[in-house]
């Protein structure tokens, strides 16, 4: 995690003006949550995308739209993928731990399904959950920390 936040951070200083929301505070939960998943890096902008355009949808039927729509339809192509590539080949991830799960119970997990369909419902909301909170986190301490330069000087 310090290394992608290093790596952000680097690459949010080479220039003058820092628009933080953008090159830190957005990109950084997809980059993680990304990497708790399994996803390869080069996905990262694209989770990014998913997350930012499917969050909307959770605000009910007229939040829905058809940019949501395909986003959502294109996450969950890609977290098949991902699931198929990690029952062959599992790794230290968290889709790979719940393939492991689901093979280890039958695909059956407090008397609830946990299969393909639930685990993909599961990674949106990890996404989308962890994507947003983290975000509006980072933008509204920066903001606190601006408007408050004496407790920005304790850090």
């Amino acid at each position: 995690m310090q290394e992608t936040v290093d790596h952000l951070l680097d690459a949010a200083l080479a220039h003058d003006d820092v628009e933080i929301v953008g090159e830190l505070a957005a990109p950084l939960p997809a980059m993680m949550i990304g990497l708790l998943l399994g996803f390869p890096d080069e996905m990262w902008p694209k989770l990014q995308y998913w997350s930012e355009t499917t969050i909307a949808l959770g605000g009910g039927p007229r939040y829905f739209d058809e940019a949501g729509t395909l986003a959502a339809m294109e996450f969950a192509g890609a977290a098949a993928e991902l699931y198929e590539e990690k029952k062959g080949c599992p790794a230290e991830d968290v889709m790979s731990h719940w393939i492991s799960v689901e093979e280890s119970t039958g695909g059956e997990v407090g008397g609830h399904p946990f299969g393909l369909d639930q685990i993909i419902s599961d990674c949106l909301l990890l996404l989308d959950g962890g994507a947003e909170t983290t975000r509006t986190v980072i933008a509204r301490t920066l903001l606190a920390l601006a408007d408050h330069p004496a407790e920005w000087e304790k850090l």
